[in-house]
């Protein structure tokens, strides 16, 4: 079946990270477009601008109450189909690095869009691993218990573990 995305004119593959918080995926992305491989596209830009056109403060709650609602209010694929546009317009020049596929929803949609340009990869590190990082970082700081409650919520809600195991 012909997918929407290559209509003669995409060029290069959207590589599309999966992983739970804290396990490389943005620092995975930075030293490739470091290397001067790819384009990278970080999905929470979509949250970043509902929040600015609502004129709300960037905090992790505001964050999570408004993934929270664009999924309840257009459903589990809507930040693929926001995404979408803008990741077509940028793969026809250069491979692009997402950040991040969370749902089994996204990920059918992205497969849909891009067809065989679309390449998964799990990033995958132990919670030991993952909490320090978390904790440490200067943007979007994550407490060890809260971080345990949202990978809760990330595999029994968005299904985030199926995405790993596909990839």
């Amino acid at each position: 079946s012909q997918h929407r995305a290559c209509s003669g004119q995409l060029t290069a593959m959207l590589i599309a990270l999966a992983g739970f918080s804290g396990a490389g995926k943005t620092t995975a992305i930075a030293y490739l477009t470091s290397m001067g491989f790819g384009e990278p596209y970080y999905a929470g830009s979509i949250v970043h601008a509902e929040l600015s056109r609502r004129q709300l403060a960037v905090t992790p709650e505001s964050e999570r109450n408004i993934r929270a609602e664009l999924r309840q209010t257009f459903g589990m694929g809507v930040f693929a189909e926001r995404a979408a546009p803008e990741l077509r317009r940028l793969c026809v020049s250069s491979p692009v690095l997402l950040d991040a596929v969370y749902c089994p929803d996204e990920l059918e949609l992205y497969k849909a869009d891009f067809g065989e340009q679309l390449v998964t990869v799990a990033i995958e590190a132990a919670f030991n691993v993952r909490a320090p990082r978390v904790a440490a970082r200067e943007e979007r700081p994550i407490p060890f218990e809260k971080l345990r409650l949202r990978d809760k919520f990330e595999v029994t809600m968005l299904r985030l573990d199926e995405v790993i195991a596909a990839a």
